[in-house]
């Protein structure tokens, strides 16, 4: 069970790095149970800019010009690990 922490509710269109655990998929084809390898959860690193933060989800931008936002994301709270604010605001 992972530890619940206070967390920091990142202000819009702060630029952060997010650490997030993320689901992987094995082979598509037939495989003996005897011969199957362990399939971890991959680790993800996602930089870009705050458009919504709440207690469900973060959403962030890719690339950000004007009234503009090409790119986006959402990351399950459940998912994330870290959430570091990185400098260089747009305002």
């Amino acid at each position: 069970m992972r530890k619940t922490m206070k967390r920091e509710v990142m202000k819009k269109y702060s630029k952060v790095e997010v650490i997030w655990t993320d689901s992987t998929s094995g082979k598509i084809e037939w495989e003996y149970l005897s011969d199957l390898d362990k399939l971890p959860t991959s680790k993800c690193r996602t930089i870009g800019y705050v458009l919504e933060d709440n207690k469900k989800y973060i959403t962030l931008g890719f690339s950000m010009g004007g009234k503009q936002v090409c790119g986006r994301m959402t990351i399950p709270r459940h998912a994330i690990i870290t959430v570091r604010k990185l400098r260089n605001e747009i305002t």
